[in-house]
């Protein structure tokens, strides 16, 4: 009973997000099913989600002065330095990337988080393997529906398949595994750090954000 609940307030939430997205107010849409559980969305849902903050996208201007400085959190540390995760704020990741080009961060994730969003990975590639070798999609799937590319995209089918044969999944083709990292961002505060250093909002790119399960034959030479 509680989970048919939990649908039917899913379901009920979806109708609202089309209505505000038909409106133009994607971010509205998003926000308003963002807060909900990717599993609870069904798969016209999740993938109108991907669309939408394909539709939001709208960068402003950022910062007047570039870089922002930050004083030097490790003075003196020749390894690159690191911290826990609870430690983790703007003036030390600012500080540590500006003065030592990198930062280490332990103990973001836990085991079992490392565990779901492994899972979540391999649930997008086993659904896509068939999908890419030709078989027939009966339905829309949560776990693989490639993004319809426009030219405005800036992206191509070229480029999807070279990813592909990478042993990469665009992030963006899985709405399931987008809207489960973006959670996962959001849950660790991570979007918030990197918006407070760039002093804009931030994005992802439908071409870098990937998925990768690399097996020993791959080429190296992607990136």
């Amino acid at each position: 009973m509680i989970a048919e609940d939990s649908q039917l307030a899913a379901a009920s939430f979806a109708d609202k997000a089309r209505l505000l997205a038909r409106a133009g107010q994607f971010r509205e849409a998003i926000d308003l099913l963002s807060a909900q559980p990717a599993g609870s969305l069904d798969a016209p849902t999740l993938r109108d989600l991907v669309r939408w903050r394909n539709a939001a996208f709208d960068p402003q201007p950022g910062r007047t002065i570039w870089p922002p400085r930050f004083s030097d959190p490790f003075p003196g540390v020749k390894e690159p330095p690191e911290i826990s995760a609870a430690d983790l704020d703007v003036e030390i990741l600012g500080g540590a990337i500006q003065h030592h080009g990198c930062l280490l961060v332990r103990a973001m994730i836990s085991p079992e988080q490392t565990g779901q969003l492994t899972e979540v990975v391999r649930k997008a590639f086993d659904t896509a393997e068939p999908i890419r070798s030709g078989a027939r999609q009966a339905e829309i799937s949560p776990w693989y529906s490639p993004y319809s590319l426009s030219p405005e995209d800036g992206m191509t089918e070229a480029g999807r398949e070279f990813g592909n044969a990478c042993g990469a999944i665009w992030t963006g083709d899985s709405p399931h595994a987008l809207s489960n990292f973006i959670a996962f961002l959001k849950t660790h505060e991570i979007i918030r750090l990197i918006e407070d250093y760039l002093g804009e909002r931030a994005f992802l790119s439908l071409g870098k954000a990937t998925l990768r399960i690399v097996p020993p034959t791959t080429g190296t030479n992607w990136h």
